[in-house]
């Protein structure tokens, strides 16, 4: 198996090879954009570092971000609580413009195996994503992110030289899928791979999920990956104060989109309890968001003035 899975990785990667270019991801004034998919998607909230290099890449364009992301969440399997309604009734809520999809690390320990089903199901998921008009005007623009690769962990006793086969077969699919499509591709295995190589330190906290620094040194890797400047000389203590707020932004958001008491805002409960305070506490965590964005795009303005 592991010999057919290195032949796979070969094939692909010769064709992959002859692609001569990749989709550019444009950005527009006041986009919504929005992080979909599993725990690697869901934990970028509590760092906001990718978020801080993005804003201010683009300081005048007033950039709306939401994070959507759902541990172990894939293309075609979102399980949520009752009612909670499904993921492009979200988008709709969130105008989204831009999407970067985070899919490919609990489906690769599917291995070879398991590898056609899941592309089938990402191209699925990714024209239907095509086909919507989230923010009532245009389809959006879609980035297509890969896994990173599996981090060796001393302690652990574990040796990921296996799924990381599995991890560079699927990144190669993925890429071609994103070829295919027209859409961003981000590719995070080589480069993360390259990372745990060259360092003794550990970036990962049981080797696939990110520390505070893995997310640091991972929000250049996407940065670079979209040509997006130069980003390896950054003074992160500068821009501590808008990196705090666009965790708090981060925080509200996560109060209104997943509430921890549900039950009694779409579920069950609604009626009567929850239509009679509810509603009126949404609104107010709308307001604190639409308050932590306006000064999010200030401390940009401020940065690089």
């Amino acid at each position: 198996m592991r010999f057919l899975i290195i032949l796979l990785c070969i094939w692909l990667s010769s064709i992959l090879a002859s692609a001569q270019s990749k989709a550019k991801l444009s950005i527009q004034p006041n986009d919504h954009i929005v992080f979909i998919g599993n725990t690697f998607a869901e934990r970028m909230q509590h760092f906001g570092y990718f978020e801080t290099l993005f804003q201010l890449q683009y300081p005048e364009a007033k950039l709306q971000f939401r994070n959507m992301g759902w541990s172990a969440d894939e293309p075609q399997l979102q399980p949520r609580p009752l009612h909670f309604g499904p993921q492009n009734e979200h988008l709709t809520n969130a105008q989204a413009g831009v999407i970067f999809l985070c899919f490919g690390m609990n489906e690769s320990y599917q291995g070879a195996d398991g590898l056609t089903s899941y592309i089938q199901n990402l191209q699925t998921r990714i024209r239907n994503l095509k086909s919507q008009r989230f923010n009532g005007k245009t389809a959006p623009r879609l980035v297509l992110v890969s896994p990173i690769a599996h981090e060796k962990i001393a302690k652990l006793r574990l040796d990921p030289t296996m799924h990381n086969q599995q991890l560079q077969l699927y990144t190669a699919s993925m890429k071609q899928l994103a070829l295919q499509e027209n859409i961003t591709f981000i590719n995070l295995f080589d480069e993360s791979q390259k990372l745990f190589s060259a360092d003794q330190k550990n970036y990962t906290i049981n080797g696939i999920h990110l520390t505070d620094e893995g997310y640091q040194k991972v929000a250049i890797m996407m940065m670079n990956e979209l040509q997006l400047a130069n980003q390896e000389a950054i003074n992160w203590g500068n821009l501590q104060a808008l990196r705090e707020l666009i965790v708090e932004k981060n925080r509200q958001f996560f109060f209104r989109w997943r509430p921890v008491n549900s039950e009694y805002i779409f579920g069950r409960r609604k009626e009567p309890f929850g239509v009679e305070n509810f509603p009126g506490e949404m609104e107010m965590i709308d307001q604190i968001l639409e308050d932590l964005d306006q000064q999010i795009w200030s401390t940009v303005s401020a940065l690089k003035s």
